[in-house]
């Protein structure tokens, strides 16, 4: 079980607003508020948090895929639409987490 959770990560970034999300071994989360990068006030991520927070968002058949690049889209709710993206799939290295602009 990765040290941080996907559902504490996506409330962080719905309720600060933030346009982006990088999860990177050995540092903890970074959030990017109005064009600034901030560290959250948790734990440093391991490789294996990566993979298990790769695996568990985008399962065995995210919205694209390709040489070791996966995406999903999804919404936190009916408000807030992201696109996560897990470099180094399925044994993840690195992830981001974008959140679409409101229409």
């Amino acid at each position: 079980m990765p040290s941080v959770r996907w559902d504490r990560l996506l409330e962080t970034c719905f309720k600060g607003n933030a346009s982006a999300m990088l999860l990177a071994p050995g540092a903890p989360p970074m959030i990017q508020i109005d064009g600034l990068w901030r560290s959250m006030s948790t734990e440093m991520l391991t490789p294996a948090d990566l993979v298990a927070l790769g695996n568990e968002r985008l399962g065995l058949k995210p919205d694209g895929i390709t040489n070791g690049y996966a995406y999903l889209d999804f919404s936190y709710g009916d408000v807030a639409r992201f696109r996560v993206m897990a470099f180094g799939y399925p044994r993840t290295t690195l992830l981001l987490l974008a959140r679409w602009p409101e229409k």
